[in-house]
C-alpha cells in the first residue's frame, strides 16, 4: 500500500501485507527527498519502524535496522542540515553585501574639484573654461552646477527661518 505522510511530504510504501509477512522491497527515493530538517528525517525513520519498515540507504550504505546503521543515519542527517543552514547563511550575507553596495559611475567632479568649479562658475568664468580646466563634458558642468545652486538655495531657505522661542511658543510668519 502507498502511504503519503503530510509532515514530511513524502510517498512511502507500506511492505507488511495483510497477512503480516515481511517482504523485500527497493524504492529509489533520493535522500534530499525524504525530509528537509534532522527532525523530519528522524521522524519518518520513525514512522517506518513502527510500520515495520527498515529504511536502508544503498547510496550512503546506511541500514536503519542496526543500532550502528540508525547511528550513522542521525550523525548524516544532522550534517546534511548543518550543510544546508550554512549554504542559507553564506546566501543571505552574499545578498546582503551586493545590496549593501553601490553601483553605477563614480562622479566625475568631487570634493574640492567640485567646489572649486562651481566658485569659478560662480564668479562668472564661462562653462567652457571649466570643461578645459577640470577636464569634464557640458552636461557635467552644467548638471553640477543646477544641483549646486539647488543645494544653495535649500541651505539659505534653512537659515532664514525663525526659530522657536525656549519655552515652546510658536512664532507664526
Amino acid at each position: 500500500m502507498l502511504a503519503f505522510l503530510p509532515q514530511t511530504k513524502t510517498w512511502i510504501y507500506n511492505s507488511m501485507p495483510s497477512s503480516k509477512q515481511a517482504a523485500n522491497f527497493s524504492l529509489p527515493i533520493p535522500s534530499p527527498a525524504l525530509g528537509r530538517t534532522t527532525k523530519g528525517l528522524i521522524d519518518l525513520v520513525e514512522l517506518l519502524k513502527e510500520r515495520g519498515i527498515g529504511f536502508k540507504s544503498l547510496q550512503d550504505n546506511i541500514d536503519t535496522s542496526t543500532p550502528m546503521g540508525q547511528f550513522f543515519f542521525v550523525v548524516f542527517s544532522a550534517i546534511a542540515e548543518l550543510e544546508r543552514s550554512m549554504i542559507r547563511e553564506c546566501s543571505k550575507a552574499g545578498l546582503a553585501a551586493a545590496r549593501a553596495r553601490k553601483g553605477g559611475r563614480p562622479f566625475a567632479l568631487k570634493g574640492q574639484d567640485r567646489v572649486d568649479a562651481m566658485l569659478l562658475i560662480e564668479n562668472g568664468r564661462p562653462t567652457q573654461y571649466i570643461m578645459e580646466k577640470f577636464k569634464v563634458s557640458r552636461s557635467t558642468a552644467d548638471r553640477n552646477w543646477k544641483q549646486w545652486k539647488s543645494e544653495k538655495e535649500l541651505s539659505a531657505d534653512k537659515k532664514s527661518k525663525p526659530k522657536r522661542e525656549a519655552a515652546g511658543e510658536e512664532i507664526r510668519a
